[in-house]
């Protein structure tokens, strides 16, 4: 998704907010879903006009369950957090 908002502007809003959604779906493994959103948001990060929600999203990742989301959230939060 993150290589569709850098190529589609105009819907960086919409899929940042169904990314940011992630976490209030009922899927089994939404905290590996959540690393997923944290990759995506990655790609556009430096487009967006709504980094201080990404970024409230993803420091709540670094207390999440998996591992996996943990470490990327970590190592947003060195590149995209200062």
């Amino acid at each position: 998704m993150g290589k569709i908002a850098r190529a589609k502007p105009h819907l960086r809003a919409k899929i940042t907010s169904i990314l940011l959604g992630v976490g209030k779906t009922s899927h089994k493994h939404k905290d590996l879903m959540k690393s997923g959103s944290i990759q995506s948001f990655a790609e556009y990060f430096d487009e967006t006009e709504n980094k201080e929600k990404i970024l409230g999203f993803v420091r709540k990742q670094l207390d999440c369950e998996s591992p996996k989301t943990r470490k990327i959230a970590k190592e947003f939060i060195e590149k995209w957090g200062k």
